[in-house]
């Protein structure tokens, strides 16, 4: 089940549509993290980078010269989706081994 979660927070995090919903804006000027309790601040809104992909290399007047961003922003999150998937079969091997004792 743990790797199930994290999985769905990866795929999740290369999906733009469910992310529009809940708070994903053209331009954020500041992160929803900061040193004030309590660090995390979900009220904030913040910008995808699949939805910055989009807009960078399809609403942009210089498509060519905003091309390295976009390739840039693209490797950004295929990184971010690989790193947490890896985080996913990390966690169930801890896991597997952990529990490994307890089977009959």
């Amino acid at each position: 089940m743990m790797t199930g979660l994290i999985l769905a927070v990866a795929r999740a995090a290369g999906e733009v549509a469910p992310l529009m919903l809940v708070g994903v804006v053209k331009l954020a000027p500041a992160l929803p993290v900061d040193g004030n309790y309590p660090y995390f601040h979900l009220d904030q809104k913040f910008m995808h980078l699949g939805f910055h992909i989009y807009d960078v290399g399809f609403q942009s007047p210089n498509v060519e010269a905003a091309r390295p961003l976009v390739f840039a922003t693209a490797l950004l999150l295929v990184l971010v989706i690989a790193l947490l998937n890896q985080l996913a079969v990390s966690i169930r091997n801890r896991l597997r081994e952990k529990y490994k004792a307890l089977d009959i």
